[in-house]
């Protein structure tokens, strides 16, 4: 009885440390998709995003943006540094994180605030609480939706 015991004890004690490992490829694909939109990696930047990356944004548009958000009809990279509002990011800062993973699926839940640069010059700070949904296709994990909120002032 007790080498059974002791064999169900190491069997859960792995499925454990194997989704914590998995929890924070999660969270270091997030951080690495922020840090190639600042930095304009178009190329990083889609390569994280499933062929049907499906988003909501904060204003509470929805559709389909594909991994081919940062590639223009010719093929060449967009902008990917450049929002919604045409500002560009300048710097971002991701708290209050949570992935849970199941199976070959995962939801990653935040705070993500932004600091963002205008046209004209000035730097103006957003927020957002976050959930996003990952898929892990061929072995590597893909951001199939993304939906932000803005949150209440308090």
């Amino acid at each position: 009885m007790k080498p059974l015991i002791s064999a169900a004890v190491l069997v859960m004690a792995a499925s454990s440390f194997s989704l914590a490992q998995e929890e924070k490829e999660i969270m270091k694909l997030e951080k690495g998709w922020f840090e190639a939109r600042i930095r304009n990696d178009t190329a990083t930047f889609t390569r994280l995003l499933a062929e049907d990356f499906f988003v909501t944004s904060s204003s509470g548009k929805a559709r389909v943006l594909g991994n081919k958000w940062g590639k223009r009809k010719d093929g060449t990279g967009r902008d990917v540094n450049i929002g919604a509002s045409g500002d560009r990011f300048v710097a971002f800062n991701l708290e209050d994180r949570r992935v849970r993973v199941y199976g070959d699926a995962a939801v990653s839940t935040g705070l993500q605030s932004f600091k963002l640069e205008t046209k004209e010059g000035k730097i103006r700070d957003v927020i957002h609480r976050y959930t996003r949904l990952y898929v892990k296709q061929k072995g590597r994990w893909k951001m199939v939706a993304a939906q932000a909120t803005r949150p209440r002032k308090r």
